[in-house]
């Protein structure tokens, strides 16, 4: 196992720095709507497979903006190869599940959840420096309303 890791590590820099080079233009058609289409192949210097790919000539196409675009769609390219020669996308990896990311909470809902810590907490007539946090917390709470959170409840 150790010797195909050491395989693996050296064979994978090596595909990482393959690229797709500039591209050739296989076709530049005129269309009749009056715009044109050009048509790109992608080649790669290491065995990647040649890509085509289209661009639409409009009327505000410059020179530097079919470059920008050049060189965005070789960027792509790149990346994909790059993330394609993993030893972990190989036949027969099992590639797991990434967890769903828990979106930000709503202003409404860190509100919600002051008042309820408030109402947790503070309703117990304690003093001292509880009594003070609970002072700072529902001033917070009374700074940071907004119209329509009661309705949320």
């Amino acid at each position: 196992m150790r010797i195909l890791m050491t395989i693996l590590m050296l064979i994978v820099p090596s595909l990482a720095q393959a690229a797709y080079q500039n591209p050739t233009v296989i076709s530049n058609e005129r269309l009749s709507v009056g715009s044109t289409k050009l048509i790109f192949r992608f080649n790669g210097d290491a065995g990647e497979p040649a890509v085509t790919r289209e661009y639409m000539v409009g009327p505000n196409t410059t020179a530097t903006i079919l470059r920008n675009w050049v060189d965005a769609t070789l960027n792509e390219l790149n990346l994909m190869h790059t993330a394609a020669t993993l030893p972990a996308l190989q036949p027969g990896q099992t590639v797991p599940r990434l967890a769903p990311a828990a979106g930000a909470p709503s202003a409404s809902e860190v509100w919600q959840r002051k008042v309820s810590r408030y109402s947790r907490a503070c309703t117990l007539g304690l003093t001292g420096a509880i009594a003070t946090d609970c002072t700072a917390l529902k001033g917070d709470i009374e700074t940071t309303y907004q119209a329509g959170f009661l309705d949320a409840q």
